[in-house]
């Protein structure tokens, strides 16, 4: 299900989206490991973990954003999934 289509270059939906609040999340499992561990020895919040890909067109997404409460990341995530179309 495709929700909503922004038309605009790729620096600005990314600066739209961040400049909201949105994370850009991490794409590499590996990374999230070691991300997650000194996060939580520094006591932050993890806001960028990995989501799951999605597919349109049989592509993946290009970019992966989260928007959360710091304390209740798990339960409160938001996420949005934004395709290239050009």
């Amino acid at each position: 299900m495709i929700n909503i289509l922004i038309v605009g270059t790729e620096d600005e939906v990314v600066k739209t989206f961040t400049t909201a609040g949105w994370v850009h999340v991490d794409s590499s499992v590996g990374n999230t490991v070691v991300t997650g561990l000194i996060d939580s020895l520094e006591k932050k919040d993890y806001l960028t973990m990995p989501m799951s890909t999605l597919y349109l067109l049989n592509r993946a997404q290009d970019y992966g954003f989260a928007h959360a409460e710091p304390v209740r990341v798990a339960m409160s995530r938001n996420h949005l999934r934004v395709w290239k179309s050009a």
